[in-house]
């Protein structure tokens, strides 16, 4: 038997869905627009340099520089692969060594040491 109440638990879902899309949607639209009014901003200011009758070399490579569009992609964190396992259990060190830095294993020896010490 399916509960007179189900419809209304659909469409609130649905509703609170598009919402939330449509708030995020908003969120991200304001913020590239502010990224475009600054860069036409710093072009606006370059143009003007540029015109000005002695123009800096140092302050007209500045703002082309700042006015320059940012590479997403390169900006991105690399992905990490995570299993469930590694959720629940946490992560093994690695048992050959070779994917630690250094400095991670000083560490691991000095933790070592300090961990015999207290037993």
């Amino acid at each position: 038997m399916v509960s007179p109440y189900l419809p209304h638990a659909l469409y609130a879902t649905a509703l609170t869905s598009i919402a939330i899309h449509l708030v995020g949607q908003r969120t991200e639209s304001e913020e590239q627009r502010s990224r475009y009014e600054s860069r036409i901003s710093m072009l606006q200011q370059l143009r003007d340099h540029l015109r000005s009758p002695n123009p800096s070399q140092d302050e007209i490579e500045r703002l082309k520089r700042l006015s320059r569009p940012l590479d997403y992609d390169a900006q991105k964190s690399p992905e990490v692969t995570l299993g469930w396992r590694d959720v629940w259990f946490g992560r093994k060190l690695p048992s050959d060594g070779g994917e630690m830095s250094e400095w991670d294993k000083k560490d691991l020896e000095q933790l070592k040491k300090a961990m015999e010490g207290k037993s």
